[in-house]
């Protein structure tokens, strides 16, 4: 019988994720700046995800296609579609590592970012990223 991994590994399409990196090993100054500008959730929603929690990771056309909030000149780093009760599951898109190495970002500053919309948060300046 083959595990889980090994499914995953035999699986077409983007890499579905079980293991998780949520660390915080920012310092508050660079906290304060990224939640002023809207790339990391406020306190009330900057915590670990409680419910039953789907990491995909894909490429930019892949991502762009499962979250098409994101404007062609941006990156399509990661998201969070509204497409069933966050409260119990969330469904987390991440860029593959090449695309997030290219755009400048750590995979566990995006999942730290998603992890706040599975937790409640809305983007405060919606329209200056176009992402939610």
């Amino acid at each position: 019988m083959l595990s889980l991994s090994a499914l995953l590994a035999l699986r077409p399409g983007p890499a579905v994720s079980t293991n998780f990196v949520y660390r915080y090993e920012l310092p508050d100054k660079q906290v304060e700046i990224m939640r002023k500008w809207d790339l990391l959730p406020p306190p009330e929603h900057d915590r670990p995800y409680t419910g039953v929690l789907t990491v995909i990771r894909g490429t930019q056309d892949e991502l762009r296609a499962q979250c098409p909030i994101f404007r062609p000149y941006n990156w399509a780093l990661g998201c969070s579609p509204v497409r069933m009760n966050r409260s119990t599951h969330c469904i987390v898109y991440i860029a593959d590592d090449a695309t997030l190495k290219a755009a400048g970002w750590r995979y566990d500053l995006v999942l730290r970012h998603e992890l706040g919309h599975c937790n409640g948060w809305r983007h405060e300046a919606y329209g200056l990223w176009g992402v939610y």
